[in-house]
């Protein structure tokens, strides 16, 4: 996360380059920007690719990601 807010080169992917990438890229996405994984997912398929994220256990992991950072780690207002 801090390479990327120092505008560093970070190389993100797995063995295909879909499934995990694209999970891990959601999330990373949801935690950065503090957006919800509908909103996640839709820029990493408009984005990235839109076979990313292709299991429903990897779609289950980003909404659960984004409860968990709901409810532990992003600021309520």
């Amino acid at each position: 996360e801090r390479k990327i807010q120092q505008n560093l080169w970070v190389d993100i992917g797995c063995y295909g380059g879909h499934g995990r990438t694209g999970t891990f890229e959601a999330c990373l996405l949801i935690k950065m920007l503090k957006i919800t994984a509908k909103e996640a997912i839709k820029i990493i398929h408009r984005e990235y690719c839109y076979l990313a994220i292709e299991t429903r256990s990897q779609i289950k992991l980003v909404y659960d990601y984004e409860k968990f950072l709901r409810k532990y780690c992003h600021e309520k207002n």
